[in-house]
């Protein structure tokens, strides 16, 4: 962290041209120091905080930390609130209820499959049942761009669409494909496409290079919203048992889209299939810190640049982690104990300023930014300075280890 000291000078001198202000001298008290940026990452960064976790004591003991220096500074509470807390609702967990089911029926002949074992709903699901006629839809991608759609020519209105999880060219983060290979991307063109559900699976082409065949499992996505349609994850042997119905094998109709790069949807006539999605959310509670420094110009007084820094991290490990199955504390000091530390330098710095300031000067910490930006999003859906009259913001995330200015 010794080089904290000119990168936060650099991004002072950013935020003075913003707030039209003047460079009046402040003393070393009031001043960004190496010290005060050190003891700020050591105290969030510390096992004490147990990793920052959304919806833990660790967030929580946080959150209340930089609500505390922000006081020490004198920011003002803006909104509706008594303290500096803009406080909402996320998920915290998924369980599964009683009603969830996956079923073939095949010319009379039913197949039922396994919870965990050869399906699971996905976290983005709508809950309920539905059931239709199958339709193969290959990898489930439709975009111009590639010029590659695997619903041209296929109606799967109402119908239960299987769609291989990947892309023609596999999971290879290079490819022109790939970010068109979420499974919430897939399922939200599924009901674009008017589909009443959909069920992935691994071809066994990704099989061969690594990828596992098993449900992908319920996870706390990176965002609550839902797909807008019943979605679940399944073993490759549900498809195998539906294209055998039109004379087909995965292996075969897998290898024709990646060799030629042109979809091979089929309809499957006879087929019947029934999904059954129960998905309980736990909820919990995460805020944002929000503090106000005033400017003084009687019309510009009312713009705000905003200064915001993620303060929550991934707490002991898990989703998000690059080990995600060793448990134990991941301090977050660079992700983002640096970044909320050099928010906290700079609202000590322009408080003491605040004489000087034409603009004001919103300093927000969010919460929940590591389950998917949701301190941000809330704050844009509920904005506590109207955002025509946010100018500019300047994000302070992961400034501990900058290189080449």
């Amino acid at each position: 962290m010794r080089s904290g000291l000119p990168r936060l000078l650099v991004l002072g001198s950013l935020v003075l041209s913003a707030f039209q202000c003047d460079r009046s001298p402040v003393s070393r008290r009031e001043s960004i120091t190496n010290e005060e940026i050190l003891h700020h990452v050591k105290i969030l960064a510390s096992d004490e905080f147990e990793g920052r976790r959304a919806g833990t004591s660790g967030a929580k003991m946080a959150a209340e930390y930089i609500a505390d220096e922000f006081k020490r500074y004198g920011l003002k509470r803006i909104g509706n609130s008594q303290n500096y807390f803009q406080q909402f609702e996320f998920t915290v967990d998924l369980e599964l209820g009683e009603a969830n089911f996956l079923r073939l029926l095949v010319h009379n002949d039913s197949l039922e499959f396994v919870l965990d074992r050869d399906f699971t709903p996905l976290s983005f699901s709508e809950n309920g049942k539905v059931s239709g006629e199958p339709v193969f839809v290959g990898y489930g991608i439709s975009v111009s761009d590639l010029n590659y759609d695997d619903y041209e020519g296929i109606d799967v209105k109402d119908r239960i669409v299987i769609a291989l999880r990947f892309t023609p060219e596999g999971n290879d983060p290079h490819s022109d494909f790939y970010r068109y290979g979420s499974l919430r991307r897939k399922a939200m063109t599924a009901q674009e496409m008017g589909a009443a559900g959909i069920v992935f699976v691994v071809g066994p082409i990704d099989i061969k290079a690594g990828e596992i065949d098993k449900p992908a499992g319920l996870r706390v996505g990176f965002t609550d919203d839902r797909a807008g349609i019943v979605t679940a994850s399944a073993r490759k042997k549900v498809a195998e048992a539906l294209l055998l119905q039109v004379g087909k094998t995965l292996q075969e109709v897998q290898t024709f889209i990646n060799t030629q790069k042109k979809p091979h949807s089929l309809g499957i006539p006879g087929a019947k299939i029934t999904i059954g999605v129960d998905i309980i959310d736990k909820k919990g509670t995460i805020a944002n810190v929000v503090g106000l420094v005033e400017g003084n110009d009687p019309i510009l007084r009312d713009e705000v640049v905003v200064v915001g820094a993620h303060y929550d991290h991934l707490g002991l490990g898990g989703q998000g982690s690059m080990v995600p199955d060793t448990i134990s504390i991941h301090n977050g000091a660079d992700d983002n104990a640096s970044g909320t530390a050099g928010l906290l330098e700079l609202a000590q710095f322009f408080a003491a300023r605040r004489s000087h300031l034409k603009r004001s000067l919103l300093f927000i910490a969010f919460g929940g930014e590591e389950k998917g930006l949701l301190g941000s999003a809330h704050y844009v859906k509920n904005p506590i300075v109207p955002i025509e009259k946010t100018i500019a913001m300047i994000n302070m995330d992961m400034i501990g280890r900058m290189k080449d200015s």
